[in-house]
């Protein structure tokens, strides 16, 4: 399974500034290819706050072709919001959630955050490629793309400008 962690962080390596919640310091040419790197996995996990952060989107959309797999500790709590196939709300570990996306047929996945999901799909190990996008901005705070003690070998396997001042990276972890 490729397992695609996706971000966009400031140059001082923030998801968020300060306490706000959202990448809406992202570029339109970052938006452009999330897009691109999320509809050609198929599926994407991410976690309860990320969620509630897009929420009015994603219930919104209307992509029926794409799997979104959020991460909570009280999944009955959406209960009204799951849509199987389409929305799905699960308290899986990520080996778990992983093993399923597999056994239902799916080839990739993206982990689009935030940092608690990041953690856990990178302390166990499976994430196996990064696209990492760096936006011109510099937070001092926020919430940073990993909380916890990480260093999986990285591999830069591309890098390119989206624009004047935007950066894009694929690492390949291992």
């Amino acid at each position: 399974m490729h397992v695609l962690g996706i971000a966009v962080i400031s140059v001082d390596g923030c998801l968020a500034r300060h306490e706000e919640s959202g990448v809406s310091f992202a570029s339109a040419e970052d938006q452009a290819e999330f897009r691109r790197a999320v509809q050609e996995c198929g599926a994407t996990v991410m976690g309860r706050r990320t969620f509630d952060a897009v929420r009015e989107r994603i219930l919104g959309s209307k992509d029926h072709s794409l799997l979104r797999t959020i991460v909570t500790r009280e999944p009955t709590r959406y209960a009204e919001l799951a849509q199987p196939g389409r929305i799905e709300f699960t308290s899986a570990g990520p080996r778990e959630i992983v093993r399923s996306l597999a056994d239902r047929g799916y080839r990739s996945v993206a982990i689009l955050g935030g940092a608690q999901i990041y953690d856990l799909f990178t302390a166990d190990a499976l994430i196996t490629e990064w696209q990492i996008t760096v936006e011109p901005r510099l937070f001092g705070t926020g919430t940073r793309i990993l909380s916890r003690a990480a260093d999986p070998p990285l591999t830069l396997v591309e890098h390119r400008l989206l624009n004047a001042n935007t950066l894009l990276l694929r690492y390949r972890v291992g």
